[in-house]
C-alpha cells in the first residue's frame, strides 16, 4: 500500500474506521495497546414515554389499566389457587404484556422540543454568583487574620447609644463536635471519647436542670443506644421532652456538601431520621452543619423537604464573612435557583467567625474568647488550661463585662441583636468534670448578668439551636433571601494568606469511586429486595423458606446502608482522614458491597423462580467482583472452553424505570460465540482480544481470555436473561471479524480477528453514523470531533499533565500549585521512556482507540455503532506506583476545544458544574485569582457552551473541575502530596491506589438560548444516570440440563409500564418495622423517592419511546401498578418519610417540575 494513501476498512452495517498514514517523520505514530478495561456496562441511549395529552390517539386504555389494578388482589388469590406453575405463568404473561407495551413505539409519542417546559428562575436579594467577584480577596486585615476593624467598631459604638436598638439576647449552646472517623477510626473514637460524652450527657443534663446540649451524628448515638441501659434510655426521652436535649439534623453523619451524590446524601438522611423516629419519636427541626468545607444549596433543600425549618453554615470564604458582616446578613432564607411555588425556604444562620469552637464564637477576639472555655482536666496542658480562670466573686464583674462586650460586638453584626454563642470543640465533654466546669462558671455569669438587666440590658442563658431560631423569628419578619452556593471555601486564619480548600474535591479518588460503586449496588439491591420480599410474603405458601431468608438478610441490608452513610461524613468521602482511617472506611464499604451484591442476587433469584424448590436449585453469581477493597474489580469468566458446558445464561438487571439499550461487556474463555436474547433471537455481538502488560512493559494477548461485547435491549425495571452459546467455528457468513491494528506485534492473536501491525500511522479516525473522531497519532489522544449531521468540525484536543504541588500548602484539603516551579504544569508524558503502545479495535458493535504509557497510564476512547452513537466513552487508568514516585503531582485531564464559552461581562471563561447531581451552577473564571481558586466540585456532570454547541463531560464520582481559558475544560484525576497542608490531618497523601476513571463526552447542537435555570438535555441526563447506575450482570449457576426450564422465565418486569421520561427513580427502600428497640426487621412498607427532572429546551431532546412531560406534573402513567404485587395504600410523605401529608394513589401523585418527593407504599 502507498504510505500516503488513505485506507478505509469496511465494517458490518456500513460503519467505517479510517486510518491516515503519512511519511512525515515528525508525525510518526507512537503506538499503544489497550489494557483490558475494568468490567463496566456502558451507558445506553435511553428511551422514554407516552404523550400526556389524552385527546391524542393512544393504544393504552386508561380505564382498563385502572381496573386491572383494582382486580390485582383477586388475581393473586386465583394464582395461588392455581399452584406454582399457574402463578408463574401469570407473572410471565404480565411481564410479557408490559414488555410489549414498552417497545410498542406506535403506542407512544416521542418527546418534542416544542413541548419542553421551561423553569422559572428564582429571584433573591443576594445572588452569590453576582456578588462573589466583588468580594475583597486581598483585604488589609489578612495579616492579622481578624476582619474586625474601625468601621465595625464605629457601628458597634453607635448601637450602644441607640435606645431604639433591641436589647441583647444571648443563646449559649454547649456542643461537642464528634467526627465519625478522621485521625482515628469510627470505633476508636467511640471507645475512647464518644461513649463517655454520651454517658456524661445523660448524667450531667439530669443533674444540671437548666443546661442544654445538641447532638447531630446518629451514627454514634445509635451505637451507644444499642448498649445503653433502659434507665438511661428513659432519661434521654425525658431530656428530649423537656427541650434540653435537641437532635439537630438527625442525619447519620454531618455530610459533606461538595462531593457526595444526591442518592447518598438523601439515603444517610433517611437512615438517621427513620432511626430517630422509631426509637425516640423525634422529628428534627433544625440542622447543624458547621464543619463541611463550603456549603451548597442541595443540603438545605433536602433538609427542608424532610420537614426541617432551620440550618446553619460555618465554613464559607473569608471574603463572604466580611461582606455579610458589613451588611448584617446574619440570617437568610436560602432559595434554590428555580421558583418553588407554595414552598418556603429553609432559614439559615451564618456564623460570623472562623470555626465552631468557643475560642472562635463568642466575639471577634479569639484570645478573649479563649478565656471563657473553662475546661481544665488534670494532665492536660494546652491553650485552654493556660487561659482558664474560674469565675469567683472577685472577678465575676470584670469577666462578665468583658464577655458581654464580645457578645455585643457579635450582636452588632445582626439586625436583631440576638447572638448564638457556642461552648464546645472537637470531642469535648468526654470528662464529667468539664460538664461541671462549663456549667458552673457560665451559670454564675448568667445569674450575675440577668440580675442586673437595668445595667447590662441583656438576657442570657443556655438554649438549643431551635431556641435561637424561634428568638430571631420573634424579632424579624423579613429576612433577606439568598440563592447560589458558597464554593470554594477559603481561610486566612492559619497563615494570614488565602488558602483554598479545593483539593478535597479530588483527594483519594479510589475511595470516591468505591463509594459510588457501593451506591449503585445498594440502590439496585434495595429495589430488588423490596419487590422480592413482598412477592415472597404475598405468595407465602410457595416461598416459605425464601421469606424467612429475606427477613434474615434485612440486617445486612441495613448495615450496608449505614456503611455507605458513614462514608458521606465530611472527613471520609472528602479523602481527608489519615491513611489507616481511609483503609478502615474502605474495608467497611467492601463488606457493604459484598452484602449488597449478595442481597441483589438472592432477591433476583426469587423473582426468577416459581417456588422455593426452584429457588434453591440455582444461584446468581456477579459478573463483576472485587477480591479486596483495595483491588480493582475483576470480571468473572464465562468458561465455555471446556466440553462439559456449551451455554451460559447471563441475567441483566435494569434498575431504571425506563427502557434502555445497554452496552454489555463480559469475559469468556472461548472466542467463538452466539448470543441469544430472551426471545431466542440472535444478537449482533463482537469479540475483542484481552491484553496483559508483561514485566517488560509489552502488551501481549492474554491466553484463553476474550472480551464479549453486545448491546442488550432492557425493559424498564426488569431482569432479562441472555444466552451465551459456544460454537466451534465462525460458520455463519454474517459474522464479522474484529479488526485489530496495533503498533506492536499482534500476530499471535487467536480467534475471530483480522490483525495488522501499523508501522507509520500518524492520525487515526474512527466514526459511526453520527460522529467522526480524529486522534493524534503520536499521543493516542483525541484531537477533534466532527458532527456528520452538521458537518461541523470541533477541535477537542486532550492533554494529560500535572500541576506541581506547593509543599506544605497543598494537601488533602488544600490545592495550591507551586508558584515557584519552573513550569506551571508538568508534562508527565514528555519524558516517557519509550514509545507508547497504541492499538485500535473495530467491529460491528464498537470501535476503540487505546494508548498505554507503561504502568502509569492507560487511556481508551470508545464509540458505538447502531446504538448509543452520541456517546464518546473514555476511560483512564492511572497508577502512580509507590511513593515517592510522582511526589507533589496533581494529575489532570484537559480538553482544548473550539467552543467560545466567554462570559459577556468580564470576558473570561464561563462554565457550568453540577451540584450533587441535582442542580447546576454557572461559574466564571476569576482571572485575578489563581488556579486553585477557580476549581469547583462536580459529582456527575459539567459543561461548556456557546451559541451553537454544548460539550458535556459526564462523570460517575466527585472531581475538581475548571475552565481556565476560552474553550477549555479540565478536571483533576488524582493527587499525591508528600506533606501535610496544616489543616489537622497531620500527614500527606501517599496511599494512592490504581484508579479507573470512566467518563463520557457528549457534543450537542444548540438551537437557541435556554432559560436561566441551567440543566442537562434529556439525552445527557439519561446518559449521566446510566453512567452512575449501569445494568448489573449476574451469571446463572445451574446444571445445563435445567437451563431450558430456567429460560422459560427469561424476562421479569416489576411495573406494568415505565415511568415518564422526566421522572427519575431515585430509590425504593424497605422501611424497618416500627416499635422495635433493637433488632431491625423489614416492614411491609417501602419509601419510594422520585425526581421530576426538567430539561434544557435549547438542545435536542428527541428520544424514541419517550413521552412528553405532563402539564399537570403527574409522575405515573394512568393505570401504573406493580406486576403480581398488591398495594394496600399509597401516602405522600415528607422526603424522609417522617410526616404523612395525605393519601394518594399512582394516578393522582404529583411532583412539581424539579421537585424531589417521597411516597410511602404499603404492601398487602
Amino acid at each position: 500500500m502507498s504510505s500516503d494513501s488513505s485506507i478505509i476498512v469496511d465494517l458490518s452495517g456500513g460503519d467505517r474506521m479510517r486510518r491516515f498514514l503519512s511519511r512525515r517523520p515528525s508525525l510518526r505514530l507512537l503506538a499503544a495497546p489497550i489494557l483490558l478495561l475494568a468490567a463496566f456496562t456502558v451507558v445506553g441511549l435511553m428511551t422514554d414515554w407516552i404523550d400526556w395529552n389524552t385527546s391524542k390517539n393512544c393504544a393504552v386504555d386508561k380505564s382498563s389499566l385502572s381496573s386491572a389494578k383494582f382486580n390485582s388482589q383477586r388475581e393473586i388469590r386465583q394464582r395461588d389457587e392455581a399452584g406454582p406453575n399457574g402463578a408463574t405463568a401469570h407473572w410471565r404473561e404480565d411481564s410479557d404484556r408490559a414488555y410489549a407495551r414498552s417497545i410498542n413505539e406506535s403506542s407512544f409519542s416521542s418527546s418534542r422540543a416544542d413541548v419542553c417546559r421551561s423553569v422559572t428562575a428564582s429571584r433573591a436579594d443576594i445572588d452569590t454568583m453576582d456578588v462573589y467577584p466583588t468580594l475583597n480577596f486581598q483585604p488589609e486585615y489578612m495579616r492579622r487574620r481578624d476582619f474586625w476593624d474601625s468601621s465595625l467598631e464605629k457601628r458597634y459604638n453607635d448601637y450602644r447609644k441607640d435606645k431604639t436598638r433591641p436589647p441583647l439576647k444571648v443563646v449559649v449552646l454547649p456542643h461537642s463536635h464528634v467526627d465519625p472517623g478522621w485521625l482515628k477510626t469510627f470505633e476508636n473514637y467511640y471507645a475512647q471519647s464518644t461513649h463517655s460524652i454520651l454517658d456524661n450527657m445523660v448524667t450531667k443534663l439530669t443533674q444540671h436542670k437548666n443546661m442544654t446540649f445538641i447532638w447531630t451524628e446518629i451514627a454514634f448515638f445509635a451505637l451507644w443506644w444499642e448498649s445503653a441501659l433502659p434507665a438511661k434510655k428513659r432519661q434521654i426521652q425525658k431530656l428530649v421532652e423537656e427541650g434540653r436535649l435537641e437532635f439537630t439534623s438527625g442525619t447519620w453523619v454531618m455530610v459533606d456538601e461538595a462531593t457526595p451524590h444526591l442518592y447518598s446524601m438523601l439515603d444517610q438522611m433517611i437512615e438517621g431520621h427513620q432511626w430517630l423516629k422509631s426509637r425516640l419519636g423525634v422529628s428534627p427541626k433544625s440542622a447543624w452543619t458547621v464543619d463541611p468545607f463550603g456549603h451548597g444549596p442541595v443540603a438545605p433543600y433536602l433538609l427542608h423537604a424532610a420537614g426541617l425549618q432551620n440550618t446553619v453554615v460555618q465554613r464559607i470564604h473569608y471574603g463572604w464573612k466580611r461582606w455579610m458582616a458589613d451588611r448584617q446578613v446574619s440570617d437568610f432564607y436560602w432559595k434554590l435557583p428555580w421558583e418553588t411555588p407554595g414552598r418556603d425556604s429553609v432559614l439559615c444562620h451564618n456564623f460570623p467567625y472562623d470555626i465552631y469552637t468557643t475560642k472562635h464564637s463568642c466575639g471577634p477576639n479569639p484570645k478573649t474568647c479563649l478565656g471563657y472555655d473553662f475546661r481544665n482536666v488534670r494532665g492536660e496542658y494546652n491553650e485552654f488550661t493556660m487561659n482558664s480562670a474560674t469565675i469567683t466573686r472577685t472577678n465575676i464583674q470584670s469577666k462578665a463585662e468583658v464577655l458581654l462586650e464580645q457578645y455585643a460586638k457579635t450582636g452588632s453584626l445582626t439586625r436583631h441583636n440576638i447572638v448564638l454563642a457556642l461552648v464546645g470543640d472537637d470531642f469535648r465533654y468526654d470528662h464529667d468534670i468539664e460538664w461541671d466546669q462549663q456549667y458552673t462558671n457560665y451559670q454564675n455569669l448568667f445569674n450575675y448578668i440577668n440580675a442586673r438587666k437595668d445595667v447590662y440590658k441583656t438576657e442570657i442563658g443556655f438554649g438549643t439551636l431551635t431556641d435561637y431560631f424561634e428568638a430571631i423569628r420573634g424579632r424579624v419578619d423579613n429576612f433577606p433571601t439568598v440563592k447560589g452556593d458558597f464554593f470554594p471555601y477559603a481561610d486566612i486564619f492559619s497563615e494570614g494568606r488565602p488558602a483554598y480548600w479545593t483539593g478535597y474535591f479530588t483527594s483519594r479518588p479510589y475511595y470516591k469511586m468505591l463509594a459510588r460503586e457501593l451506591e449503585d449496588r445498594l440502590r439496585g439491591a434495595e429495589i430488588l429486595y423490596t419487590v422480592a420480599l413482598n412477592r415472597a410474603r404475598q405468595n407465602a405458601l410457595r416461598f416459605p423458606t425464601a421469606r424467612r431468608v429475606m427477613d434474615h438478610k434485612y440486617g445486612a441490608l441495613v448495615q450496608a446502608r449505614r456503611w455507605l452513610a458513614l462514608f458521606q461524613h465530611h472527613d471520609a468521602i472528602t479523602g481527608t482522614s489519615k491513611t489507616a482511617v481511609m483503609q478502615d472506611y474502605g474495608q467497611k464499604m467492601f463488606q457493604a458491597l459484598k452484602d449488597a451484591v449478595n442481597i441483589a442476587s438472592s432477591s433476583a433469584s426469587i423473582l426468577l423462580s416459581a417456588d422455593d424448590d426452584e429457588w434453591k436449585r440455582f444461584r446468581l453469581l456477579p459478573a463483576l467482583r472485587r477480591p479486596t477493597y483495595d483491588k480493582l474489580a475483576q470480571k468473572t469468566t464465562l468458561d465455555l472452553a471446556g466440553t462439559d458446558q456449551t451455554e451460559k445464561t447471563v441475567i441483566l438487571y435494569n434498575s431504571e424505570a425506563h427502557h434502555r439499550d445497554e452496552m454489555v461487556r463480559l469475559k469468556t474463555s472461548w472466542p467463538y460465540i452466539r448470543v441469544l436474547d430472551p426471545d431466542g433471537n440472535k444478537i449482533k455481538h463482537q469479540v475483542n482480544p484481552v491484553w496483559t502488560l508483561q514485566h517488560h512493559q509489552r502488551l501481549e494477548p492474554a491466553p484463553e481470555s476474550f472480551q464479549l461485547v453486545f448491546i442488550a435491549s432492557l425493559a424498564p425495571l426488569s431482569l432479562t436473561a441472555f444466552r451465551i452459546q459456544r460454537v466451534h467455528a465462525p460458520t455463519d457468513s454474517n459474522d464479522v471479524k474484529t479488526l485489530v491494528y496495533s503498533t506492536f506485534d499482534n500476530t499471535t492473536l487467536n480467534g475471530p480477528f483480522k490483525s495488522q501491525r501499523l508501522e507509520q500511522l500518524v492520525d487515526i479516525q474512527v466514526e459511526n453514523r453520527k460522529i467522526k473522531l480524529l486522534f493524534d497519532g503520536q499521543s493516542g489522544f483525541l484531537k477533534s470531533i466532527r458532527s456528520k449531521t452538521t458537518d461541523r468540525l470541533t477541535p477537542c484536543a486532550m492533554q494529560f499533565a500535572a500541576y506541581p504541588s506547593s509543599m506544605f500548602h497543598s494537601g488533602a484539603y488544600l490545592f495550591m500549585p507551586d508558584a515557584n516551579a519552573i513550569d506551571p504544569q508538568i508534562d508527565v508524558l514528555k519524558g516517557f521512556n519509550g514509545k507508547p503502545q497504541i492499538f485500535i479495535i473495530s467491529g460491528p458493535v464498537m470501535s476503540e482507540v487505546s494508548v498505554v504509557y507503561s504502568q502509569l497510564l492507560v487511556h481508551s476512547t470508545i464509540i458505538f455503532h447502531k446504538k448509543l452513537e452520541d456517546l464518546i466513552w473514555m476511560e483512564t487508568t492511572l497508577d502512580m506506583g509507590p511513593a515517592p514516585n510522582f511526589r507533589e503531582h496533581e494529575f489532570f485531564i484537559r480538553f482544548k476545544t473550539g467552543l467560545q464559552n466567554v462570559d459577556p461581562v468580564n470576558g473570561t471563561a464561563e462554565f457550568f458544574t453540577d451540584q450533587n447531581g441535582f442542580a447546576f451552577a454557572r461559574r466564571v473564571r476569576h482571572s485575578a485569582l489563581g488556579v486553585e481558586a477557580n476549581y469547583y466540585p462536580i459529582t456527575s456532570a459539567a459543561f461548556i457552551q456557546d451559541e451553537k454547541q454544548r460539550l458535556n463531560v459526564l462523570v460517575n464520582s466527585a472531581k475538581g473541575f475548571t475552565s481556565l481559558e476560552k474553550g477549555w475544560m479540565e478536571f483533576m484525576l488524582d493527587r499525591r502530596t508528600i506533606h501535610d497542608d496544616g489543616r489537622g490531618m497531620g500527614e500527606g497523601m501517599t496511599d494512592n491506589l490504581p484508579t479507573v476513571t470512566p467518563f463520557v463526552l457528549m457534543l450537542e447542537d444548540r438551537k437557541g438560548n435556554g432559560d436561566e435555570v441551567n440543566k442537562l438535555s434529556l439525552p445527557a441526563a439519561f446518559a449521566s444516570t446510566r453512567l452512575m447506575y449501569p445494568a448489573a450482570a449476574f451469571i446463572v449457576d445451574i446444571d445445563e440440563a435445567e437451563q431450558a426450564d430456567f429460560i422459560a422465565r427469561s424476562r421479569v418486569l416489576f411495573l406494568n409500564q415505565p415511568l415518564p421520561c422526566n421522572i427519575h427513580l431515585v430509590g425504593l427502600r424497605t422501611l424497618s418495622e416500627p416499635g422495635l428497640a433493637e433488632a431491625e426487621l423489614p416492614s411491609n412498607s417501602a419509601l419510594l423517592t422520585l425526581h421530576n427532572r426538567a430539561i434544557d429546551c435549547s438542545l435536542t431532546n428527541d428520544l424514541a419511546l419517550c413521552g412528553a412531560v405532563d402539564p399537570e406534573d403527574r409522575v405515573f402513567y394512568p393505570g401504573t401498578s406493580f406486576i403480581g404485587l398488591d398495594l394496600d395504600k399509597v401516602e405522600r410523605t415528607s422526603l424522609t418519610g417522617l410526616q404523612t401529608t395525605g393519601l394518594a394513589d399512582f394516578d393522582s401523585a404529583r411532583l412539581s417540575l424539579m421537585e424531589l418527593g417521597s411516597f410511602n407504599l404499603t404492601f398487602v
